[in-house]
């Protein structure tokens, strides 16, 4: 069952990122330890609405690779095939339904993201890529969510567990994503 709430103010982009969308989510029936960690957090907090969640590890690649790059990534780089199954989506793609509530949390522009330069690093050294190829790589995490949760209990929930908002963007209300490098000139102050 999806999860039932108001949604709330999303801050994030609700434009669909310009750039080659993969999730990696454990298959079905394979243990997800960051699912059910969020559900007992979730029942810490007295959110007892939760019932099963699932964590997909995102990744988004530059336009210009061509699928059968983006595949090869995936493959070779970021899914265990025994305990993994990968969602790729071409740019300005949205995922299909499902039936669960989707909840996007995303390094905010300019934050550094090692996991990000680490993919990077890691599709050069092995050739995935050529090196002529533009290059950049944004991660998120999509959490796909079943129960039933107010539009507070959500907010709740994403404050505390799922994001930090010094660093991190929440979506609740769709598939926006940034992607991109920050400009040019980006100024970054402490609080």
């Amino acid at each position: 069952m999806a999860l039932t709430a108001q949604d709330p103010a999303a801050t994030m982009t609700t434009a669909l990122p310009d750039a080659w969308r993969i999730e990696v989510f454990r298959k079905e029936g394979v243990d997800d330890p960051a699912g059910a960690q969020l559900v007992a957090a979730a029942h810490e907090l007295g959110l007892r609405g939760l019932r099963r969640a699932r964590a997909g590890r995102g990744f988004l690649l530059s336009p210009t690779l061509d699928p059968q790059c983006v595949e090869r990534i995936a493959r070779e780089l970021l899914v265990d095939p025994v305990l993994d199954e990968a969602r790729i989506l071409s740019p300005r793609t949205e995922p299909d339904p499902v039936s669960s509530r989707r909840v996007l949390v995303a390094r905010k522009p300019g934050v550094m993201d090692p996991v990000a330069l680490t993919v990077q690093k890691a599709m050069r050294r092995a050739e995935l890529v050529d090196a002529t190829d533009e290059l950049f790589v944004s991660t998120f995490t999509a959490w796909e969510l079943d129960g039933e949760l107010s539009a507070s209990e959500l907010e709740l929930l994403a404050s505390t567990v799922l994001g930090n908002d010094t660093i991190e963007d929440v979506e609740f209300a769709g598939e926006g994503l940034h992607y991109g490098p920050p400009k040019a000139g980006a100024v970054h102050r402490r609080g």
